[in-house]
């Protein structure tokens, strides 16, 4: 559904090239938050009334007989609720100096005037809601300039890229739907596939020969006048365990921060610092349900994997008279103590 963005020039977030005569040319877009702005004070209300919920359960729990998890839990939500009280109500649309990831997307999908002036009833402006608030609480915000002509999905990919997010083509919907990668599932809640429901699974793990030990994020820095710095992170564990130092270099040039371009790199490193394993599984129609981005576990005796979580890159449905779902998936970067062999 990707058109090309033809554009004399556009600014999303602040102008971070300053010209010969400075003056300040902002655009924060604001349309998802027009669009949602009497369902924003109800799920704050909502939010937290579920914490609220959670700490009450733990308060009525005698505390004699409450377990450390349990404290733990409890200190832990009445930090997340004070957070929450004065956070307040989440506003979408401007996040300090920058623009909330969702509303740039949804804008350059739908400006007429130098977007992709795409038809709203083609994206999932749901899920691009739910994204916006969660950069919103992770104050997660970019600014970048489009100066000739460039392809949407280009701009749009490397937003998503440093939000590490993805959007894809829901096939139950037909729509753009978009989804952030986070460690936010629950795990007795996920599909298992195994050797009763796929009827094949090529299954391998990348070498530590094949990883990096840091990565190095360069940034559109607005502490230093938006020019360009660098951060890096580190992985001392895959050090020892490669005996090497190997540096993978990132480009994070639509976010202004020291904070969110270091997010990056501890994002990108997860993913680079460790032998991911890989997987083509041909499943039955009991995966269904399962679209890119979601996380599953497999287990498969054959290869003597008992339980590893993994996340589809890919999926086929196939044709109504074949019945079987071919799935790329990957190993998830947050549940690798959970692997069992």
């Amino acid at each position: 559904p990707f058109l090309t963005a033809v554009v004399p020039q556009a600014y999303i977030g602040k102008q971070s090239n300053i010209p010969s005569m400075w003056f300040e040319i902002v655009n924060y877009p604001t349309n998802l938050a027009e669009k949602y702005k009497d369902q924003l004070p109800i799920d704050y209300i909502a939010e937290k009334n579920e914490l609220q919920d959670k700490i009450t359960a733990i308060e009525n729990i005698p505390l004699e007989t409450r377990t450390a998890i349990q404290n733990t839990n409890l200190a832990s939500y009445k930090s997340q609720m004070t957070a929450l009280e004065t956070r307040g109500a989440l506003h979408l649309g401007k996040l300090g100096e920058d623009a909330n990831p969702a509303e740039a997307i949804f804008e350059i999908c739908i400006n007429e005037d130098w977007g992709c002036d795409i038809d709203e009833d083609k994206i999932d402006i749901d899920s691009l809601y739910e994204l916006g608030k969660t950069c919103e609480k992770e104050d997660m915000g970019v600014s970048l300039q489009i100066s000739q002509v460039t392809p949407a999905r280009t701009v749009i990919g490397t937003i998503l890229s440093h939000i590490n997010g993805l959007c894809y083509d829901d096939a139950k919907t037909g729509k753009l739907k978009f989804k952030l990668i986070r460690n936010d599932y629950d795990e007795t809640k996920l599909l298992t596939l195994t050797t009763t429901n796929c009827a094949s699974c090529e299954f391998s793990r990348l070498d530590w020969s094949e990883t990096a030990s840091s990565v190095t994020a360069s940034f559109t820095d607005a502490a230093d006048n938006y020019e360009t710095s660098t951060v890096p992170y580190n992985d001392l564990a895959n050090v020892k365990i490669t005996k090497t130092n190997t540096d993978k270099q990132i480009d994070a040039g639509y976010f202004t921060t020291s904070a969110n371009a270091k997010t990056y790199a501890q994002n990108e490193l997860l993913t680079a610092g460790y032998p991911l394993a890989a997987a083509s599984i041909k499943a039955n129609r009991q995966a269904h349900d399962l679209s890119i981005g979601d996380p599953f576990i497999l287990k498969w005796q054959p290869y003597g994997v008992t339980k590893t979580i993994m996340r589809v890159t890919d999926i086929d449905y196939a044709g109504l008279e074949d019945g079987t779902i071919s799935i790329e998936a990957i190993e998830d970067v947050f549940s690798f103590d959970k692997t069992v062999y």
